[in-house]
């Protein structure tokens, strides 16, 4: 009996299809991974622009806040403050509080086939 030692070409096929498969599997898992990264620093942005632009809105006040156009209750605002990213700013008057505006501030963005939008709400009252 003559036995030789060393792999057949049917061993070598298995390897390299399982190889395959696994760079494969990798691969999508990376692509997946990055696209999340990107959606989570897009949200990042968008949410700390909103977040800036209620602050600057607090600071200043309800009365100074509408006089310089930072809200105009009933309506809506828009601004883009970065590219990429644009704030819509609605208010409108509390009916039970003729003195609490409720501010909602949409910080939606678009790159691609990607889109987002994130909004915060307040309260605030007038003094």
């Amino acid at each position: 009996m003559n036995c030789e030692k060393g792999y057949a070409l049917l061993d070598v096929i298995v390897a390299t299809l399982i190889l395959s498969v696994a760079l494969g599997s990798l691969t999508a898992a990376s692509t997946g991974g990055r696209k999340a990264l990107l959606e989570s620093a897009w949200k990042t942005k968008a949410i700390n622009q909103a977040q800036n632009e209620l602050e600057r809105i607090r600071v200043q006040g309800l009365t100074q806040a509408i006089n310089n156009g930072l809200v105009d209750p009933g309506y809506t605002v828009e601004k883009s403050p970065e590219s990429g990213i644009t704030l819509k700013i609605n208010s409108d008057w509390v009916s039970d509080s003729p003195n609490l505006l409720r501010i909602e501030v949409r910080s939606s963005w678009s790159r691609g086939p990607e889109t987002g939008t994130v909004s915060l709400i307040t309260l605030l009252t007038g003094t």
